[in-house]
């Protein structure tokens, strides 16, 4: 039994670092150490061909979506994304495929017609700290606040995003960080990408709110190889949007002593986007 589950471990950090890669500008990539570098675009237009039922369908659409420059960039296409964009239903001509990217060149507004998204802001924000990069997604989704505050809770993530956590034990008396003004510490399997790369048993100190408009939680990830993860997560309801959410994510990163590097940035980047739709978009 322990057998296979090392071999679906494996297959799953293969998928998780051939998404990441698909973030990463591949002709930059100082910084990483050999055996945690990303993999080529042929390599993971490969993967997600390969794999494209078994990776959840807002996930592959971010890859897919963020290896759209280079599939047409060249003519014919060096890499075949054909069939993964008839998978996700974007297929159709090389021109229109081009066409739409042209007209919204993220992801997630492409596909908000799969996944009832009807508002979106991303940005990689300035953090007063040159040494810290800081990202923040926010997403309005047709879906009720309550069938989405618990998903603010670290507690709940190995059920929604697989790729980055694995089970969550509370630390202390309480087994739920849950109730109203909660503040929870716990530890919890944090999975990063790379080929290489294994599980880190990381402490999360949580504070967590939960109220009938929606429920917050702010949080700091520590025994990481960051110097500091600190990030807060909200569901809050719409207002004038009867039926709506809005999910806010902010997560800032300090990676060290310099200024992060651009592939450092990159993997803030997928791992927020990455997280915050696995936790909030049906597969």
């Amino acid at each position: 039994m322990g057998r296979g589950i090392d071999t679906v471990d494996q297959s799953r950090q293969e998928l998780h670092t051939a998404l990441w890669s698909s973030f990463v500008k591949l002709e930059e990539v100082n910084g990483f150490a050999a055996e945690n570098a990303p993999l080529s675009v042929k390599e993971v237009v490969e993967q997600l061909n390969d794999n494209m039922t078994n990776i959840p369908r807002p996930l592959l659409g971010i890859a897919v979506w963020s290896l759209l420059p280079v599939y047409l960039a060249d003519e014919p296409p060096l890499h075949d994304l054909a069939s993964l964009l008839d998978y996700l239903g974007i297929g159709g001509s090389r021109d229109a495929v081009k066409a739409t990217y042209d007209q919204t060149k993220h992801p997630l507004v492409a596909l908000a017609r799969l996944y009832n998204i009807v508002d979106y802001s991303w940005n990689l924000a300035p953090h007063p700290d040159r040494n810290t990069a800081r990202a923040r997604l926010e997403l309005c989704v047709l879906t009720p606040v309550q069938d989405l505050q618990e998903v603010v809770f670290p507690s709940e993530w190995p059920k929604y995003s697989r790729y980055f956590w694995g089970e969550t034990t509370p630390l202390g008396a309480s087994p739920d960080d849950r109730p109203k003004g909660a503040s929870r510490r716990m530890t919890g399997d944090l999975r990063l990408p790379g080929k290489k790369a294994k599980p880190l048993q990381v402490t999360l100190d949580v504070d967590a709110t939960l109220g009938g408009l929606g429920a917050k939680s702010t949080y700091e990830i520590k025994n990481t190889p960051f110097a500091e993860c600190r990030g807060t997560l909200e569901a809050a309801k719409e207002l004038g949007r009867p039926g709506a959410t809005r999910i806010t994510h902010e997560r800032s990163i300090r990676f060290g002593p310099q200024p992060p590097s651009r592939p450092q940035v990159e993997m803030l980047a997928y791992w927020l986007q990455a997280d915050t739709v696995s936790l909030v978009l049906p597969d």
